[in-house]
């Protein structure tokens, strides 16, 4: 048996992943690729069957304590602990579409600038209308390569990037490790920081996942709240930039729910919006509300540990 040198190493953070883990790394090994890899998996504290799971799969298992926890420390963690040019991200519950979906993904490596590459996410049997519109307005079926930002008039998704399923060259990240203040999308802020470099960031359709979250309103305004507080120093384009965005966004939703005759949605998406935005919105301007009430906000309450600890920064 040929074995080949690690080309791709594939990073899992994992804290109690359930039995889904099991089809997520069953789904990675029968990965049909010409090239050598690894599985690395960064597990912060957990206390179901997930390390059970772990130990059926030839995977590397690096144990990191809940409080350390951090979406861009633990994504740096696993990468340090790389032996591959290729970092692939993926997320816990990212299952793998089907048998192309890690050479679709790094494929577009043989262009040089390319600094980092993304790949789609397609909801689950069981999602709902809300959450089947939002994955197919964010993953379309078709490429997007972005080589260039205005920091100064920069939006979201001028920048987006997603490391729920994700490859980045590891060159790229020694000299731009992810950021770790953060409370979450830290992946957002590293796509900035290499768009910033003219070097590319590439959206590819036919390296697909299924992953998808039917959110309560309530885990919908914590994450929302999260993703405004770590963005607002990261995005700073005029809001009249934000507003024509979201106005496109929710008449797309409305004409979805048209085309789909899912006409209730027609009045259950304009609340659940308002909530989104609301949520984001105090995130953006989180510097006005006190510790305690950011920690009730918030979905990462291990954030707010360390940061009474004075090991981050709000």
């Amino acid at each position: 048996m040929i074995v080949m040198p690690v080309y791709v190493s594939i990073i899992i953070p994992t804290k109690n992943a359930g039995e889904r883990l099991d089809s997520v790394l069953k789904g990675i090994f029968t990965s049909k690729v010409n090239f050598g890899y690894e599985v690395i998996v960064v597990d912060s504290g957990s206390d179901d069957n997930t390390r059970k799971i772990i130990d059926r799969h030839p995977v590397k298992l690096i144990k990191i304590e809940p409080l350390s926890f951090s979406h861009g420390g633990s994504r740096n963690t696993g990468a340090d602990n790389a032996a591959g040019d290729i970092l692939v991200y993926l997320s816990q519950d990212a299952m793998p579409k089907d048998e192309r979906w890690l050479a679709s993904l790094v494929s577009g490596f043989n262009d040089r600038n390319t600094a980092g590459i993304f790949g789609r996410q397609i909801p689950d049997g069981s999602s709902s209308a809300l959450e089947k519109f939002f994955l197919q307005y964010v993953y379309p079926d078709y490429k997007i390569i972005k080589d260039s930002v205005n920091p100064d008039n920069c939006i979201l998704q001028d920048i987006f990037f997603s490391d729920v399923n994700s490859a980045i060259r590891k060159s790229e990240w020694e000299n731009n490790r992810f950021r770790e203040d953060l409370i979450m999308s830290e992946d957002q802020a590293w796509s900035r920081d290499m768009l910033m470099k003219k070097k590319k960031i590439v959206y590819e359709p036919q390296a697909a996942v299924y992953h998808s979250h039917n959110y309560t309103i309530r885990k919908l305004m914590l994450r929302n709240f999260d993703s405004g507080l770590s963005l607002k120093d990261i995005i700073q384009a005029p809001w009249t930039r934000n507003l024509l965005y979201e106005i496109k966004y929710i008449t797309s939703a409305l004409l979805y729910f048209i085309k789909n005759r899912r006409y209730r949605y027609l009045f259950i998406f304009p609340f659940y919006e308002s909530f989104r935005l609301f949520a984001f919105l105090a995130g953006r301007f989180s510097a006005f509300l006190p510790i305690w009430l950011k920690e009730i906000l918030s979905e990462n309450k291990a954030h707010w540990k360390q940061l009474r600890k004075g090991n981050v920064q709000s």
